[in-house]
Parts: C-alpha cells; sequence; structure tokens
C-alpha cells in the first residue's frame, strides 16, 4: 500500500513523502520511496480537467437516473392477453412478471370484477410454480411480512464484521549479564505531547483519503479516531503476557512481547490502534474470521506509520434474499391461463386485482365490448409508471417454432379488411412463434408493431389445437384491420353534390 505523509513546521507545509508499506517475513514493514514536491502545471491542467469531466459525467448520470426513475420504477408487471367474445368464457393468459428479489406471498387472492359480479382466486391454486421462503416485496408496494411466496430470489454484496487479533512486540536491548530491558512504553493516555521535543512537528499522513495529525515525534492524534493511545476500541480486549524473546548475543536488539489485542474491521470501517514509540505488531495466525467462517490474513491491509495501525479490508460476501437489496434484471413469469376458470362476463369494465391481507398489490382494468371478435391487450401496473417493454421470461422451457406465413391466407377477412391490411402491411408476414410452459403451450402472434400471446392446454388433440389458434389469429387479425379503419375515419368532401343557394330560391 502507497501512503503519502506531510509535516507540517512553524505554520508551513513540507511534503509529500512517499512511503510504500509491505509485508516482509509476516511483518509490515514501511519503506520510504521519495518526495513529490514538484507537480508540473500540465499534470495540474489534467486534474482540473478530470475533475470537470467527473463532475459532467456524475451531472448526466443523474439526469438518467432520474429519467429512467420517473418513466420505468415498477418492477412487478400483470398482462392480460384475452379474447371476449359476447356469451362465450374468457380466453387467453394472464401473466405476472416479477423481477430478480422480488416475492409475493403465495396466499394472496386473484379478484376479478365485472359489472357488481366478483370472482376470487387463491393465488396458490393458480400458479403451479414451487414456493419459497422469504421477506415479502414487491418494488412500489409497501407489503410487509414474511413466508411462502413467489419469486427469484435475488443476491447483493454484504460486507460483514471481520475479527481478528494481533500481538505487539517492543524492542529490546540485552545487557553483558543476559537480561534485557524494554524501551517501549505503553501509555494509557491520548494526545500527551512529549515535552522533550524542542522543535514541535506536525505530521499529516495521507492513505486512502484518510488525513492523521501526528504530533512530536511519536504522539499521534486522529480526529476521526475514537480510541485513545494503546487501546483500539471500547470493545477491543487486550491481554498482556510477561514472556520476553531476547537476543543471547550481549548488545544485540530484540523483541518482546507484550501483549495480544483483537478487534474487529469491515469495508468503510477501518481499525486503529496507537503504539508506543518502539512497538510493532504481528498478525495472529488463524485468528481472521467472520461470525460464520474462518479467513485468511491476507484479506487485511496493514498500515503501521508513525506509532499508528491502521487495519482496513475489502471482503465482502454474496448474500440471498428478497427485498429492495436483491433486486436484479431477470424475470420470472407466472402465467395463468383464463379459459380453466370458465369466466363468463358481460359487457363492461372488467378489473383484475392482486390482493395480500386486503390490500391491492397490483391490478389491470380493460373494457369488454359486446362486439364478436373483439380483442382486448391491456396492461396493468403499480402506481408509478412502467416503461413499455417485453418482458422475457426466466423459467420457461422453449421449443421455439417461427411460421412464416402471409397475412391473407386460410384467413376469413371481408375485401375491405383484406385491403386495409395490404396497404399498411404492404411487406410484412404473421410471424407466429410456439413455447411449451409446463402444461401448457403459449403461442405469439406478431404483426408489424402488434402482437397477441394466447395459452392452450397442451392436452388438446393436434387437430383441435390447430382450430382454436386459427380461430384466435382471424379474431385478431380482423381486430387490427378494424382499429385501423376506426382511426382512419374522417369526413371526405363530395364536390359534386356541394353547392351554395341564395336563402329566397331555396324553395
Amino acid at each position: 500500500m502507497v501512503y503519502k505523509k506531510y509535516i507540517r513546521r512553524n505554520g508551513k507545509v513540507y511534503g509529500p513523502y512517499i512511503y510504500h508499506s509491505k509485508r516482509v517475513n509476516g511483518k509490515v514493514v514501511s519503506e520510504y520511496i521519495g518526495t513529490s514536491n514538484e507537480e508540473s502545471s500540465s499534470s495540474k491542467g489534467s486534474k482540473i480537467i478530470f475533475i470537470i469531466m467527473g463532475f459532467l459525467v456524475l451531472l448526466v448520470a443523474f439526469s438518467l437516473v432520474s429519467y429512467y426513475r420517473s418513466s420505468g420504477d415498477s418492477h412487478v408487471v400483470i398482462n392480460l392477453d384475452s379474447s371476449y367474445v359476447s356469451g362465450e368464457s374468457l380466453k387467453g393468459a394472464l401473466h405476472l412478471d416479477l423481477n430478480e428479489g422480488e416475492l409475493i406471498p403465495a396466499s394472496s387472492r386473484i379478484i376479478f370484477e365485472n359489472n357488481g359480479e366478483t370472482k376470487e382466486y387463491n393465488l396458490s391454486d393458480l400458479i403451479s410454480l414451487d414456493k419459497t421462503e422469504g421477506d415479502f416485496y414487491l418494488k412500489g408496494s409497501s407489503i410487509k411480512g414474511s413466508g411462502e411466496g413467489y419469486g427469484l430470489i435475488g443476491t447483493a454484496e454484504v460486507h460483514p464484521d471481520v475479527f481478528f487479533k494481533f500481538k505487539i512486540y517492543s524492542k529490546a536491548e540485552t545487557g553483558s549479564s543476559g537480561e534485557s530491558s524494554s524501551e517501549g512504553s505503553f501509555n494509557i493516555s491520548s494526545g500527551e505531547e512529549n515535552s522533550s521535543n524542542e522543535e514541535k512537528e506536525e505530521v499529516l499522513e495521507e492513505s486512502n483519503g484518510v488525513t492523521q495529525d501526528t504530533l512530536g515525534e511519536g504522539d499521534v492524534v486522529t480526529e476521526s479516531s475514537e480510541s485513545t493511545e494503546g487501546s483500539p476500541t471500547d470493545e477491543g480486549a487486550s491481554t498482556v503476557s510477561e514472556e520476553k524473546i531476547t537476543s543471547p548475543l550481549t548488545g544485540e536488539a530484540s523483541l518482546d512481547f507484550e501483549k495480544e489485542v483483537q478487534g474487529d474491521v469491515s469495508y468503510n470501517k477501518p481499525f486503529e490502534y496507537n503504539l508506543a514509540e518502539g512497538e510493532t505488531i504481528e498478525i495472529v495466525e488463524d485468528s481472521v474470521r467472520t461470525e460464520t467462517a474462518d479467513l485468511g490474513e491476507d484479506i487485511l491491509n496493514v498500515e503501521v506509520s508513525d506509532n499508528k495501525v491502521i487495519i482496513t479490508t475489502n471482503y465482502s460476501e454474496q448474500k440471498k434474499g428478497f427485498g429492495e437489496e436483491y433486486l436484479g434484471d431477470k424475470t420470472q413469469s407466472m402465467l395463468i391461463n383464463l379459459g380453466d376458470l370458465n369466466l363468463n362476463f358481460s359487457e363492461g369494465d372488467l378489473k383484475i386485482s392482486v390482493v395480500y391481507d386486503g390490500k391491492e398489490l397490483i391490478s389491470v382494468k380493460t373494457l369488454l365490448k359486446n362486439k364478436e371478435n373483439q380483442s382486448v391487450s391491456e396492461e396493468g401496473k403499480l402506481d408509478v409508471p412502467v416503461e413499455n417493454k417485453t418482458i422475457q421470461s426466466s423459467n420457461l422451457s422453449v421449443e421455439n417454432k417461427e411460421i412464416f406465413k402471409s397475412a391473407y391466407e386460410n384467413v376469413s377477412l371481408t375485401e375491405q379488411e383484406i385491403s386495409i391490411l395490404k396497404e399498411n402491411f404492404p411487406d410484412e408476414k404473421i410471424i407466429q412463434t410456439a413455447k411449451r410452459y409446463k402444461s401448457w403451450i403459449v403461442v405469439r402472434f406478431e404483426l408489424g408493431d402488434y402482437f397477441l400471446e394466447q395459452s392452450y392446454s397442451s392436452s388438446l388433440g393436434e387437430e383441435e389445437l390447430q382450430k382454436e389458434i386459427e380461430r384466435d389469429k382471424t379474431i385478431w387479425i380482423k381486430d387490427i384491420a378494424n382499429q385501423i379503419m376506426e382511426k382512419d375515419s374522417s369526413f371526405i368532401e363530395i364536390p359534386e353534390l356541394s353547392e351554395e343557394y341564395n336563402i329566397s330560391n331555396s324553395s
């Protein structure tokens, strides 16, 4: 780790002095590299340019985030793709799409409301997906609680506390008799100033965006640290040992073991400890761990400078669950076949709601018109807008078949409808895609920007299935033609029948 040190002497700042901290034989050693006082004007100019560019990038990013939050902040979507014919049961499919990290209660109710008539179903009776346990969460909803539900579990990065121990050693000189004496002393109070210093120096140390002030030659004061000299934190525990490691050779320096200290650190929460003059530390082997796992000491970044120990870590873990922090881009789609429910509705508004604990989570509303071959396709959402996009299902077992047919073959259309379609889709073909989903066959029709998705029971015979598909396709194409004709309807003047009359000649 590279860090910079500044010295303030008599009101003037000198530096930076660059140091490199590295581990040698299990111990952390700080190596002086040099100074970097002279900074060219071009370098300063580059820094200014980078700062301005960074500011602009942040400004643009903020604008984009604000835009997308206002235009597509909701994740849960309910889609109704259905065909309605008066007097017949409603056909088609209801799709409930959840994003990764969202969990909807399995005990939710699906409610159909039409002209005062209400039909309710348990969500768990209509969904064949496996249930999972977790905290309920739908973005944009105030749902609370936990239990069984449907959803795609998400992943989040967490930074747990990392616990460790280290030993403190002090330098000692051995005399001719072989006895050792410790030159280092352990001070309990913080901020004490060395009275023997004739000239005061304030050392500013810069590492990873943290600046420390050091007074005198050995006493360290850190504004952001709550620890006192000689103690890491209130939680930190230490044990003192009388054991001393001395050299048998007279006059050679040795290290005396003084105490063992334990502490904890996490991402953006460094551990700091003040040492006495001449003291050094060593991480205790096999002492690094979280509450659930043992770790190696290589996940710790240890820096010792000016009698201060600073320990940091970037350690993180992947945690799975449901909630805002677990939201992802994957999508899970739940399909409900409306044909199996035998729903007979009359002309008017149809509202489909998903309700839990008496509160509406999401709903879709459409209008059923008393008109043969009327097709409806609506999208419902939470209170915030939903970006208009096709949602891909992450759990479909897909057998794709793309069948390109002329839009006008084997379809019962009037001459006027065919003319309208040829005029608006001169080179277009119907794209028919079939997907198998558990016991259902989901067929999607596409023509230009129009599409329809219908679901059919896989128990249908081939002939009956083809008949149903052709019928729904006919209804859909006729509906497209009728929609275009309604848009194009306008008054056209007939010149030969247009005249001007005087009032006297009108009789």
